[in-house]
């Protein structure tokens, strides 16, 4: 395919399958609703996500988890720069990009772990000592 035509097309293409996969999932929500309403279900509480407010009850623990990601990748796009200026020219610049991703994935996930560990050490903190219920 000529490289020109797939430059063209796609900036075209992609909005109208977007816009198509919507249309579609929004007509086959009204035809299961319409069923639900049929049969005496009301569609609102059965069939609607459970939507959670980021500072609502239990999902404190937004923001750490944010900023932690967030400045593991920066980490990790620093020392993967520091490392590919230091590596000699020989070295294709794929290799070197290859690095940095690898190191913001790295970095990232730690900081994901991080979060991770802070927030379970804190729900161990909070959990009653009197309760008993979970030893068998």
């Amino acid at each position: 395919m000529n490289p020109g035509l797939a430059a063209v097309l796609i900036p075209i293409l992609v909005p109208l399958g977007l816009f198509t996969y919507l249309a579609v999932l929004r007509y086959y929500q009204n035809v299961e609703r319409m069923a639900m309403i049929e049969k005496g279900l009301n569609p609102v509480i059965e069939s609607e996500p459970k939507r959670r407010d980021p500072r609502g009850p239990g999902s404190s623990f937004w923001a750490l988890k944010w900023s932690l990601v967030l400045i593991g990748v920066g980490l990790g796009l620093l020392l993967g720069n520091i490392i590919g200026a230091f590596l000699p020219d020989k070295f294709e610049s794929d290799f070197k990009a290859g690095i940095i991703f690898g190191l913001i994935m790295v970095f990232g996930g730690g900081g994901l772990f991080i979060s991770y560990m802070l927030e379970m050490a804190h729900k161990s903190r909070q959990k009653d000592p009197t309760d008993h219920q979970d030893i068998v």
